[in-house]
């Protein structure tokens, strides 16, 4: 396992998982885990299994911690299968000796089927530890794949099982457990068949295993059904379920998936995506080309600041996982959906004070009757007026808290909340990363794009802060940088034009 932690421009993290061969192969004696031992990813995919048909526990619960036996991976394989019905429902046999007889059925319909052998002419071998690449073999099988065909090494089958998606957590082979059993049986339901488009879980929805519905409310996806949003040119999706969309678009999603194949439909997808606040979004790319479309991201990472300001991305085969960090004032917004609560809005009591506070400036200065021009204004004007710039970057100051809550912010505090109050207002806004070069010193810094009647604008609340500016009267508002053009912003600002709609002109 090759694991690097990237920082770019001190705002994201991102973990890569690299899907190279025998990447994936952990020789240490743990089981499938979140980085640390702990068994909470593999006890949620088993609890998702079992609500699905999938996975069964003991007297014990599903004991992940101990190895699986090899009649255990063979009735999974079955169940993966769509077949346990078939096989419980029938009257097969088998030649071996060693089977208990509660697994008789299973161990019949495998051997029938030609899905073992055994390891003689009498013995399955049925209470001996099933090794990573036995299961793994039994689940790339379930996929179409064949060893006897040379799709992959029944003793190495770890490079297609990153290839097709079946590796998003480490596996451990010297010691491999049933956790691993729940992981991979879990990635295998989002996985492909051999040569086709559709997921096991699809074919397992068709064959009578579970309903679409079942699978939606056991993993938070969904399958089967169109996207309730228009997706964006040259991307395919697949959503969870969310809260209801208000009029700005704004839900709170388990999931969302697209298929992309360059960078402007990875760009495109990217933009749709996290203003709509999946948990996870999960980018199908051409194979062998994930390190590529990871680098991209970190870069268009940038462009939704006011949702986003991290990211933590595993990738391997033609699969890039990605979960947002999301600021405070992405999840504000969410929560308000236009002032009010979404019953589906996982909002913790934090975020709720922060919208509560966030409405009652809302309240407070705008009136019914404004202009946009006057809203943005007001906005503008009472940021700056009940704000201190933060010198010493105390936690919360980079995001919406740090003017809702403390009276005072950093830069990216300031276009953060005032993005926020625009969203309240209906007018649009958007947050720019770059860099400013202020008093002779170029730094990274974050401002807003506007749109006024159909025009955008620049304007840096930050700077127009006369204690920021070093003004000689700090009561004295400025407007040095309110709604101004490119051309007179970018004597001092500077980012990427190619990214965020031009601004043409002054409004004065």
């Amino acid at each position: 396992m090759k694991i690097h932690n990237v920082v770019a421009v001190r705002r994201i993290a991102v973990v890569l998982i690299v899907a190279l061969l025998g990447a994936f192969i952990m020789p240490a004696a743990a089981p499938a885990d979140n980085g640390d031992g702990d068994l909470t990813i593999p006890q949620q995919r088993a609890e998702a299994l079992n609500q699905l048909g999938l996975f069964q526990g003991t007297d014990n619960g599903f004991e992940l911690g101990r190895a699986p036996t090899r009649i255990e991976a063979l009735i999974m394989l079955i169940r993966l299968l769509g077949q346990e019905d078939v096989a419980l429902g029938g009257s097969f046999t088998h030649p071996f000796t060693d089977v208990p007889a509660w697994a008789d059925a299973y161990a019949g319909y495998a051997w029938e089927n030609g899905l073992t052998k055994g390891v003689s002419d009498t013995l399955l071998d049925a209470s001996s530890p099933s090794g990573g690449e036995q299961y793994m073999t039994f689940v790339l099988r379930a996929l179409g794949y064949s060893d006897a065909e040379g799709d992959f090494s029944w003793d190495n089958p770890y490079k297609l099982a990153a290839d097709v998606g079946l590796l998003s957590s480490p596996v451990y082979y010297n010691n491999f457990l049933r956790a691993d059993v729940a992981v991979i049986s879990y990635d295998a339901l989002q996985a492909c068949f051999k040569g086709s488009e559709q997921m096991l879980a699809e074919k397992l929805i068709e064959q009578g295993v579970f309903s679409a519905g079942q699978f939606t409310a056991a993993t938070g996806m969904v399958v089967l059904s169109p996207p309730s949003v228009e997706p964006p040119p040259g991307a395919e999706t697949t959503e969870g379920t969310a809260a209801e969309a208000s009029t700005n678009n704004v839900m709170w999603m388990e999931y969302l998936s697209y298929r992309v194949n360059s960078a402007d439909e990875l760009k495109e997808a990217w933009l749709d995506a996290v203003p709509r606040m999946p948990r996870e979004i999960v980018f199908t790319v051409p194979m062998g080309e994930t390190a590529h479309y990871v680098g991209l991201l970190e870069q268009y990472s940038f462009l939704v600041l006011a949702w986003s300001n991290g990211l933590e991305m595993k990738y391997g085969g033609d699969k890039v996982i990605v979960n947002p960090v999301y600021t405070h004032g992405g999840e504000v917004g969410a929560a308000l959906e236009l002032k009010n609560y979404p019953s589906g809005y996982p909002a913790d009591e934090f975020v709720k004070e922060l919208a509560s506070a966030a409405l009652d400036i809302y309240e407070k200065v705008i009136t019914p009757g404004m202009s946009e021009y006057e809203q943005v204004k007001a906005i503008h004007d009472y940021i700056i007026n009940n704000t201190d710039y933060d010198q010493g970057f105390t936690s919360g100051s980079d995001d919406v808290e740090g003017v809702l809550l403390y009276g005072k912010a950093t830069c990216s505090g300031y276009a953060y909340t005032f993005q926020l109050l625009m969203s309240l207002c209906g007018i649009d806004c958007m947050v720019v990363g770059g860099s400013g070069t202020n008093n002779g010193r170029t730094e990274n810094h974050a401002w807003n794009k506007v749109r006024i009647d159909g025009d955008w604008y620049n304007i840096d609340v930050t700077w127009d802060d006369p204690v920021v500016r070093g003004s000689a009267n700090s009561s004295v508002l400025i407007y040095d940088f309110f709604l101004l053009s490119d051309s007179k912003f970018s004597r001092n600002h500077t980012w990427d034009p190619e990214d965020f709609p031009p601004c043409d002109k002054d409004w004065f």
